[in-house]
C-alpha cells in the first residue's frame, strides 16, 4: 500500500505520520471548544467515500492564527468550506460517483469545469489542502532536507521563493489560488483561477497553497490582498507539510 492509500483521509491525502495523528487526537480531546472554530466539525474517516464526505477539523486552534487571521475570518471561511462539502455530498448521493474519493471526483468532473459538481468538489479539496498548508505564525519557517536544497537551487533562497509566491499571487485577477508544486520532478509555482486545482493536471503534485478568494482575508485586510499574502507567505506556510508532499513524490 502506498502512502496515499495509507493516509488517504476523505479523498484528499494530507500526509501525516502516526505521531502527528495521535497528537492531533490528544489536542482535540483537550481543547476548549469555545476557542476552536472547528469544534463542531467531525474528523474525516480513513478512506471516506464522497457520498459520506464531512467537513474536516482545522489542524490548529483558530486563536493560534489570530495575529494574522482572526477567529471571525476562520469561522466564516469554515462555513463556506462546509457548504462546498455538503453540496458535493448531496450531488453524488445515489450516483456512481458516491463511492469514489474526492480527488477522483475532481479529476472526472474537470472535463466540465463550469459544472456545479466540479466547482464544489474542487473547492472542498482545495480548502482541505489549504488548512494543511498553513500553521501558527512562525512555527515552521523553512523547508528542510531535499526540498530545502531544491528551493535554494530553483529560486536562490527561501526568501526569494516567498517573494515569487507573493508576486505570482498579485498577478491573479479575481478569485483563485497560488500553489507551490512539483511538476515533472521540478519545483514550480502555479496559479489557478476560481476553483481551479493542480489535481486536474496530470503530473503536477501540490506542495502548499494559499487561498486568494476574498473570503479568506476580507474581514481582516479589506481589499488589501497583498498585505494578507505577505503575512501568510512569510509567517503561516507549513513547510513541514510541503516537505512531506515533496518526499512522497506521488500524484494525487
Amino acid at each position: 500500500m502506498d502512502l496515499k492509500q495509507a493516509l488517504n483521509l476523505g479523498g484528499w491525502s494530507h500526509r501525516l505520520t502516526k505521531k502527528d495523528s495521535d497528537s492531533e487526537s490528544d489536542s482535540d480531546s483537550s481543547s476548549d471548544s469555545s476557542s476552536d472554530s472547528s469544534s463542531d466539525s467531525e474528523a474525516i474517516d480513513v478512506n471516506q467515500e464522497v457520498g459520506e464526505l464531512k467537513l474536516p477539523k482545522l489542524p490548529f486552534k483558530s486563536k493560534d492564527l489570530q495575529d494574522i487571521l482572526s477567529s471571525d475570518t476562520l469561522d466564516e471561511h469554515m462555513k463556506l468550506h462546509k457548504q462546498y462539502v455538503d453540496h458535493t455530498r448531496e450531488m453524488v448521493v445515489g450516483t456512481k460517483l458516491e463511492k469514489m474519493e474526492l480527488d477522483d471526483v475532481v479529476k472526472l468532473t474537470a472535463r466540465k469545469p463550469e459544472s456545479k459538481l466540479f466547482l464544489n468538489a474542487a473547492q472542498a479539496w482545495n480548502h482541505a489542502f489549504y488548512w494543511r498548508s498553513i500553521s501558527p505564525p512562525n512555527q515552521d519557517t523553512a523547508p528542510k532536507g531535499d526540498l530545502g536544497n531544491i528551493v535554494n537551487q530553483t529560486f536562490g533562497s527561501i526568501d526569494a521563493c516567498r517573494e515569487k509566491l507573493i508576486k505570482s499571487a498579485s498577478e491573479v485577477f479575481g478569485s483563485g489560488w497560488v500553489w507551490l508544486v512539483q511538476k515533472d520532478g521540478k519545483l514550480s509555482i502555479m496559479t489557478t483561477q476560481g476553483a481551479g486545482t493542480p489535481v486536474q493536471t496530470k503530473g503536477v503534485i501540490p506542495l502548499l497553497c494559499i487561498d486568494l478568494w476574498e473570503h479568506a482575508y476580507y474581514l481582516d485586510y479589506k481589499s488589501d490582498r497583498m498585505s494578507y499574502m505577505d503575512s501568510a507567505v512569510k509567517q503561516l506556510l507549513n513547510w513541514g507539510f510541503a516537505d512531506d508532499n515533496w518526499e512522497a513524490k506521488e500524484d494525487w
